[in-house]
């Protein structure tokens, strides 16, 4: 029998992660079979940089925490690298009034057609957002590719506001989608393409691929196939070929 597991990667509880499966799996392997336990500490995934954080808050968390069973790590990874830290957003003194209090007439009532509610919890990752987006788009004017950078999130909820504050940068950002790749919207338009190439007279699947990025046909270009097809049960397929039916744009090169 051999067992290979990282406590520290057992971090998602709806996955039914559970460290302490590996304490029972060690002890079981050790005690009831007479195994030998072995440990890993070297790696050559992270740069130094980024080991010697983990060592130093690691090691604050066994001494302040209770955490046990950590050894220092090491790195045999030829990149320095680099750890940097922002300041800490400040949370209101009074947060506790703030998030009890009740409006009344005497305070004045927010009119929810006009006037977004504000969440203490938004608003200050918000804040930390902007502080985020800043620094990236510092990091981009030295020099540094947009496409190199990745974000992780302990939530999902505080990537929106960074994607906001990256348009208002303008540095374009994506979050990934929770849907299944099948689902997604580029994987649908190749699907379509696909299914037009199989089957020609398919033109729901024509009007999807000419909408998307693939061609970027606007709305009005697919009104005038339609108009040009008229009651007629010509498949849109066969009306690219004839160009001269046809509007500059849907004739623009590449296209027919």
């Amino acid at each position: 029998m051999f067992i290979v597991g990282d406590p520290k990667q057992s971090i998602y509880r709806f996955r039914r992660a559970e460290p302490q499966v590996f304490i029972a799996a060690q002890a079981f392997v050790r005690d009831g079979l007479g195994g030998d336990l072995l440990a890993c500490d070297h790696t050559r995934r992270n740069s130094v940089a980024v080991i010697s954080a983990v060592n130093s808050v690691m090691l604050e968390a066994q001494a302040n925490d209770g955490y046990d069973s950590f050894r220092t790590h090491t790195s045999g990874s030829d990149t320095p690298g680099a750890v940097v830290r922002l300041p800490q957003i400040a949370r209101p003194a009074d947060d506790a009034a703030t998030a009890t209090a009740t409006p009344t007439a005497l305070d004045g009532w927010r009119d929810s057609l006009t006037t977004p509610r504000e969440l203490l919890d938004e608003t200050l990752r918000s804040v930390e957002a902007r502080q985020a987006a800043a620094w990236i788009a510092a990091q981009i004017a030295g020099g540094l590719k947009a496409s190199d950078v990745m974000v992780l999130s302990r939530k999902r909820a505080g990537l929106m506001p960074l994607q906001n504050e990256l348009r208002a940068l303008q540095i374009a950002g994506q979050i990934r989608e929770k849907t299944e790749l099948i689902d997604c919207c580029e994987v649908l338009d190749i699907v379509a393409l696909l299914d037009v190439l199989v089957s020609p007279q398919h033109d729901l699947s024509l009007a999807r691929a000419l909408r998307s990025p693939l061609f970027g046909l606007s709305d009005a270009a697919l009104v005038q196939i339609a108009l040009a097809q008229g009651n007629s049960k010509v498949p849109w397929f066969d009306l690219l070929q004839k160009s001269e039916l046809l509007a500059p744009e849907i004739r623009a090169p590449g296209l027919i």
